[in-house]
């Protein structure tokens, strides 16, 4: 089956063409579009860990100078 690849920062994403056209006339969206929304998540998830991170650091710092 022929295979369509889409590459976004490190994560390679492959789909089958017949598929992505399946999904196109479905739902009106393309797989190299759906693709981005790991990559949305991803970048997300690592901004609230940041954040977490800054509080915990904070919460940490008060503790100790107690």
């Amino acid at each position: 089956m022929p295979a369509e690849q889409f590459r976004q920062g490190e994560q390679l994403f492959e789909w089958d063409t017949r598929k992505n056209l399946s999904n196109i006339e479905k739902h009106g969206i393309p797989f190299k579009e759906a693709a981005t929304v790991f990559m949305q998540t991803l970048s997300k998830m690592k901004e609230i860990m940041a954040m977490k991170n800054v509080l915990w650091l904070s919460d940490s710092a008060r503790i100790h100078d107690c």
